[in-house]
């Protein structure tokens, strides 16, 4: 059985020379909370370090590499130096997935060239000190791995690293056919799953194909939840989506971000994917992979959303500027 937090999230502050903290001069500072610490919170221990939620829960595939009693999958369309990915066009999504017969995690993240594949050893990549990111970690009974296995072949996700012991192939075969790269090929070329946690939290896992052609967040998100957005994407790419004020539905596109004890920052510095709803009374928050931007409407990803009041405080409060729509 997989150990750890049933959920948590981390928020990886962007490089700040002129920060009093080291931790974040350096670039490696973080925001963190879990289910039994429900508001995001300045953590001193750095990200290069492998005392903290990441590199524990990752270490799991390190201390098994080998053993076979482990299957894990790891996909990032910018994987680590010398690592391989499918050719083609892979969708713009970033996890790892790890899982033994009773339980297992899904890591959904941001960073480029993370982690590490299974014969290394956790390390922080130093291309990921500069801007902020955002990792999610959830998780699941064995019995959820083979749904996350079919979302996630709307993604195409970029496999690079992969372990599938012989004893746990039968009940996960999607999972099977991401290592092998086969994906959804006939419509719908997108779908939502819920989810349910080890504990049996809710998630909604919203996923599309490259063919689905749409912005994930206006055209989706905003129109299944009945709410506005804010949401805070990569902004330096080309062709970036404005924000949007089409049918009632405002999907505003975050520019700053100030995160209490941590720090304040523009979302140029920003490489983490998330959106909040702004409808009174909603409180769901998404974090996933894919930026609104024009191109990244025709590439594969996904968000994964939970419906919970502090959670959506969190990323709701650090909203501190956002463009209008014009």
């Amino acid at each position: 059985m997989i150990l750890g937090e049933e959920r948590f999230i981390v928020y990886k502050l962007p490089q700040d020379s002129a920060s009093s903290k080291p931790v974040i001069r350096e670039g490696y500072g973080q925001m963190y909370m879990d289910v039994n610490n429900q508001a995001l919170k300045f953590s001193s221990t750095s990200l290069k370090d492998d005392d903290h939620a990441i590199a524990y829960t990752v270490d799991d595939i390190y201390k098994n590499h080998g053993k076979g009693n482990l299957a894990h999958v790891m996909y990032n369309d910018q994987p680590p130096a010398g690592e391989e990915i499918q050719s083609g066009l892979v969708g713009h999504t970033k996890g790892v997935l790890a899982f033994d017969g009773t339980s297992g995690f899904w890591l959904v993240h941001s960073v480029p060239k993370f982690p590490l594949p299974a014969s290394r050893s956790y390390d922080w990549p130093d291309n990921a000190k500069r801007n902020g990111q955002t990792l999610l970690c959830i998780t699941f009974k064995y019995d959820q791995f083979e749904k996350i296995g079919q979302q996630l072949k709307y993604n195409y996700p970029g496999v690079y690293d992969s372990d599938f012991p012989s004893r746990l192939v039968g009940q996960t075969p999607s999972i099977v056919d991401l290592v092998n790269n086969i994906h959804v090929t006939s419509p719908p070329w997108n779908r939502q799953l819920n989810l349910q946690s080890r504990s049996g939290q809710s998630f909604d896992s919203f996923n599309k194909a490259s063919k689905w052609g749409a912005d994930l967040y206006k055209d989706w998100l905003a129109t299944h939840f009945k709410s506005g957005l804010y949401c805070e994407t990569w902004q330096n790419g080309e062709r970036n989506l404005n924000s949007s004020c089409e049918g009632g539905l405002n999907v505003y596109n975050v520019m700053k971000v100030s995160l209490s004890g941590g720090s304040d920052f523009k979302g140029t510095k920003d490489h983490s994917k998330w959106a909040v709803t702004t409808k009174p009374g909603q409180k769901w928050t998404c974090i996933g992979g894919i930026n609104r931007q024009t191109s990244q409407m025709y590439r594969g990803g996904g968000a994964v959303c939970l419906e919970n009041a502090n959670v959506h405080k969190a990323f709701y409060d650090s909203v501190a500027e956002y463009e209008p729509c014009t």
